[in-house]
């Protein structure tokens, strides 16, 4: 298992053998995030996981900006774009963010629908 330091981006490898945490350790789990206090230290870790969607040097990939739920979707996967189109809504705290297509293209794939939870630069669209 793999762990990265959000903090300083550190990526820790426990070594073999070592599969549980050290006894007296406390940990406080949120989505992605773990807390871990040890020994009058407290730790922000993250798990190091691949996005699905597609690979982040592609440039037609069109990421979340913000964590939040995708309200509507305005845009049909097929259909041609031109630069500032609207493809979906985000709501967030009570508010609603527009995510318009960043160039001209085909909304080749949407990779979210109506009421499914996003986080933070989880992919939305490809646009070839």
């Amino acid at each position: 298992m793999r762990i990265r330091d959000l903090s300083t981006g550190v990526v820790h490898e426990p070594p073999s053998g070592a599969g549980d945490l050290p006894r007296g350790a406390r940990v406080v789990r949120d989505g992605f995030v773990a807390w871990v206090w040890h020994r009058g230290e407290t730790w922000r870790l993250g798990r190091v996981v691949e996005k699905p969607g597609a690979a982040e040097e592609e440039e037609h990939d069109l990421r979340a900006p913000m964590p939040g739920v995708v309200g509507r979707v305005l845009a049909e996967e097929g259909q041609e774009v031109v630069k500032g189109t609207p493809l979906l809504v985000l709501t967030a705290m009570k508010m609603e963010h527009e995510i318009r297509s960043p160039r001209p293209g085909k909304l080749v794939k949407l990779f979210r629908t109506a009421g499914e939870r996003v986080d933070l630069g989880d992919p939305l669209a490809e646009i070839e």
